[in-house]
């Protein structure tokens, strides 16, 4: 690969978010940290409930890097475990009660936790005495969290403390978040959007909202719980805000939101004119990034007025955040030029560890760096495909698993979303391959969610033939009901949905 340099320069942070609450326990140890369903903890409680966690698991036998996993429904007492298990210097496993049971056991059996913690919600515990420091390090192991299996079946990562403090300096001051801003917490537990959520308003000071278990993204009462709590910052798929709006009374409004940040899933501008109408005085942004990489490594902001040429094209994926580069590669590893489509790779000494327990996907995934004088820094495969202006935004092109073969052609599925998205009747849109049922040989497929009005499989045809070449038009189609919103805030095809 040929040496690449230039990166934005990095705003280095050795402060581990144990340090941070730390930090605000002593400067302002009555200001709000979390409130939920119990009431409201203070920075103050915070520090001290996990610092009673951190004594319970040396009690318990945890060291250095022992993993701990931590089960329960979202509260405050489970963010303050959270950080107690960092506070002990072992590694958290945050297990999510919406995920399928069998699912559950099968993860925490492969990974194989030293103690398991069942937390309750329960209100902050009253006076003890003052947390002692914590020795936590930045280099430390801290946690293990699953892919979303958008490429198939989810892969536990395992990461250090640095990259999270790295993203949560240089995010927190690039949007200019303040101790006045309120964030939800409404992300699966298990996923790596849940240590954004939940530390990037105590980063800064600021106050985390968790709702009761009832409000979500498919739930018709989250529009009206954003608004009664004054949430001023969001992180959004961009599936689960369409999902949001839809569920919501007509004409729905959010102004209290001054930032919206898309992640998880292609952006298109349709969303982002969605989000305009729903929230006119918030700053939209797209962010992109991966569990390996970990957190948000390139932003996007577009201006006031700016828009695509369709509704259904993607948005661009960003600009390399501080101390990243995004690098865009041929088959051979080597750089391409401007407007060149190639595999999307990210360089930095912040990405997670690896994947646990499999050094040989690690060592596919996870290259050296390639920029003389870091030797620190590693490069990250990340399947997707796009290509790099001149100015360094990169561009989203398609992802990895959208090429397919069929009767020996290569389709790419994303064009024909994006045709079917152009559709003045659909609102939500799947293509992938299945197997036929008479033959096996792979067959294209569409899942679709129409508008009012609905639409025929023969319009539908028509509509495409007129747009994309006859092998890349779906043979067999499932409309309304067909797709459904998973924890991790991602379309999926609902199970046995049927044409």
């Amino acid at each position: 690969m040929t040496p690449q340099s230039g990166a934005p320069p990095a705003e280095a942070s050795d402060e581990s978010v144990v340090g941070r609450i730390a930090r605000h326990a002593a400067s302002k140890p009555r200001a709000r940290a979390i409130e939920d369903a119990t009431g409201v903890w203070s920075y103050r409680d915070l520090d001290r409930e996990s610092a009673l966690v951190a004594a319970q698991l040396a009690r318990a036998g945890a060291a250095v890097a022992s993993r701990v996993a931590l089960t329960g429904p979202r509260s405050a007492a489970y963010i303050a475990a959270l950080i107690g298990t960092f506070r002990a210097r072992a590694v958290a496993i945050p297990v999510d009660p919406g995920e399928p049971p069998l699912f559950v056991e099968r993860r925490l059996r492969a990974l194989n936790p030293a103690v398991t913690l069942r937390i309750e919600p329960r209100p902050p515990g009253g006076p003890h005495d003052p947390a002692p420091p914590s020795a936590t390090l930045p280099d430390d192991l801290a946690y293990i969290l699953s892919t979303s299996g958008t490429t198939g079946e989810p892969k536990a990562v395992i990461s250090v403390h640095r990259p999270l403090s790295h993203f949560l300096s240089w995010y927190s001051r690039r949007f200019g978040f303040t101790p006045q801003d309120r964030f939800p917490l409404l992300t699966a537990l298990c996923y790596d959007p849940f240590l954004r959520d939940v530390f990037t308003p105590l980063w800064t000071g600021g106050t985390l909202v968790i709702p009761p278990a009832a409000i979500g993204w498919n739930s018709p009462a989250t529009s009206a719980w954003l608004n009664e709590k004054r949430i001023s910052a969001l992180h959004a798929g961009p599936a689960a805000f369409r999902r949001l709006l839809h569920d919501s009374p007509a004409g729905a409004m959010f102004l209290s939101l001054r930032h919206i940040a898309f992640h998880g899933d292609i952006v298109r501008w349709a969303d982002l004119e969605l989000a305009r109408l729903a929230a006119p005085r918030a700053r939209i942004v797209t962010g992109y990034g991966a569990t390996e990489t970990p957190q948000i490594v390139a932003v996007f902001e577009p201006g006031r007025h700016q828009a695509g040429t369709s509704p259904a094209e993607p948005m661009p994926l960003g600009f390399a955040a501080p101390g990243t580069q995004l690098l865009v590669v041929d088959e051979r590893g080597e750089l391409l030029p401007p407007g060149e489509p190639g595999e999307i790779l990210v360089q930095s000494r912040y990405l997670s560890s690896g994947y646990v327990d499999d050094p040989e996907l690690t060592a596919r995934k996870f290259l050296p760096g390639c920029v003389p004088g870091h030797p620190l820094e590693r490069t990250f495969r990340t399947g997707d495909f796009g290509c790099k202006r001149r100015d360094g935004l990169v561009d989203f092109v398609a992802r990895n698993q959208s090429f397919v073969k069929v009767d020996g052609c290569r389709v790419d599925t994303e064009l024909v979303v994006r045709a079917l998205l152009e559709h003045p009747r659909v609102s939500e849109a799947r293509v992938e391959t299945r197997a036929a049922s008479v033959t096996g040989d792979p067959q294209i497929e569409g899942w679709l969610t129409l508008k009012p009005g609905g639409s025929s499989p023969e319009d539908l045809q028509a509509w495409l033939l007129a747009r994309v070449p006859p092998k890349m038009v779906p043979v067999r189609w499932h409309l309304n009901g067909a797709l459904e919103l998973g924890r991790t805030g991602k379309l999926r095809v609902t199970a046995g949905a049927d044409p």
